[in-house]
């Protein structure tokens, strides 16, 4: 039983894994940073719209200033769920990107090994018999 066993390939086997392995890490650890790039453009946005909004509203001294300064709020309050929308669909657009990487790198690596497999089979038949 042991003689069909080729530590060869075992060992060709676990090199192809342990690649296939890393580059799977490496296009999780590209997405993680794409989606905390992604995050953070938004955070720099958003501060910058609140901080605009504060400074206006700081020189608020009146009623009418106060009453000027409405329709700037609801716009702000706007753009930032347009934002917050943009962000979300980017983020899943990321998610499914990195996914679909991964999956193509386990796809590579089953296909390798059902064509090593499918070559050393008959050689197992033989050696079997």
């Amino acid at each position: 039983m042991y003689e069909q066993i080729n530590t060869q390939q075992f060992v060709t086997w676990s090199k192809q894994f342990s690649n296939a392995t890393i580059k799977a890490n490496q296009a999780a650890v590209a997405g993680f940073e794409r989606a905390v790039d992604v995050q953070l453009k938004a955070l720099e946005k958003q501060m910058k719209l609140a901080s605009d909004f504060f400074a206006d509203l700081g020189e608020v001294r009146d009623v009418e200033s106060l009453q000027a300064l409405m329709p700037k709020s609801a716009e702000m309050i706007k753009q930032a769920t347009d934002h917050v929308y943009t962000v979300g669909h980017a983020l899943i657009d990321n998610v499914l990107k990195t996914n679909e990487e991964i999956g193509e790198i386990i796809r590579g690596q089953i296909e390798s090994v059902q064509a090593q497999a499918a070559k050393a089979a008959p050689a197992v038949k033989k050696t079997a018999r």
